[in-house]
């Protein structure tokens, strides 16, 4: 997976955090912010354990 360049940081926090917030999932969301310091691998892990994490959390429980 990769992550497409026109995609900032910025957006990727803001979606999570709406996601976070529509389904109630308790989940810290703040790495996100930081995506443009890490490297793609770094970033497409942290953005697949957030997002796992979201689903997870709100939509199961």
């Amino acid at each position: 997976m990769s992550i497409p360049p026109e995609n900032t940081s910025e957006e990727v926090l803001a979606i999570a955090t709406t996601l976070a917030r529509l389904t109630d999932a308790d989940v810290d969301t703040s790495p996100l912010a930081r995506l443009d310091e890490m490297s793609e691998d770094e970033a497409v892990k942290v953005i697949d354990d957030i997002f796992g994490e979201i689903l997870y959390d709100g939509l199961d429980g």
